[in-house]
């Protein structure tokens, strides 16, 4: 009895260290840990589309065809390209009821007053001389005579005269005079040695076209019997 019992304590171990032992679990993989700590390079599309933002926004290609033939257009719409060599608008000149100041334009002083009227760039005038009765637009006007807008030549009692110089070879032929009469068919318009008598004139007077051709020169004399109101001076050359 005593062999058995002592033996049965050895017979246990002996079973226990042939029983396999079952490993514990293992911890599972984090793979979101690994992925997320990973730096990706971006995908093509990606790229694609940010260079295409930075061409978008940078702008380094010339201005469209239509906005410099827009430009050329302003630039030519703003010259005057007429046939004539200058062309004095005196439709600025506003005149004023007698009563106020008349102002006499004196000696030398019509071509430059002219040059500051020229609608073209390059100036062809010089100089002039021998004003008598040329009046600026002030003091100019009354109920009887012409209304719109210029200077006068000459009084009630006088006529008015200029001559002007142009440049040398300038040639001139022709000058169209915007004008009227004080009087319809009594006052008289010399230009160039040409003379002709205005149909306008009055109160009612519109601006009527006059036209003086002769041969060619630099130098040209304007009078006035009694008086004529210009509302522009259009020169020509051969």
């Amino acid at each position: 009895m005593k062999k058995s019992f002592i033996a049965l304590p050895a017979l246990m171990l002996l079973l226990a260290a042939c029983t396999p032992v079952e490993p514990g679990p293992t911890e599972p993989t984090d793979s979101t840990s690994t992925s997320s700590s990973e730096t990706l390079p971006p995908s093509s599309s990606e790229e694609t589309s940010s260079s295409e933002e930075t061409s978008t926004s940078e702008d380094t290609g010339p201005s469209s065809s239509s906005e410099e033939t827009s430009s050329s257009e302003e630039t030519s719409t703003s010259e005057d390209t007429g046939p004539w060599i200058a062309r004095y608008d005196l439709n600025d000149q506003v005149r004023t009821p007698y009563g106020s100041a008349s102002v006499k334009i004196n000696e030398g002083e019509f071509a430059p007053f002219l040059m500051g009227q020229n609608t073209k760039s390059v100036e062809v005038l010089l100089s002039s001389s021998g004003e008598t009765n040329i009046y600026a637009a002030e003091g100019s006007q009354s109920a009887t005579g012409p209304q719109f807008n210029g200077i006068k030549f000459g009084s009630s009692g006088a006529g008015g005269s200029v001559t002007l110089t142009f440049k040398p070879g300038t040639n001139v032929t022709k000058i169209v005079a915007g004008a009227a009469a004080w009087k319809a068919n009594t006052d008289t318009l010399t230009i160039g040695g040409v003379t002709k008598t205005p149909v306008q004139g009055g109160n009612t007077a519109t601006v009527e076209e006059l036209e003086f051709t002769f041969d060619a020169t630099d130098t040209v004399a304007i009078s006035t019997n009694k008086r004529i109101i210009f509302n522009y001076i259009t020169v020509y050359a051969a």
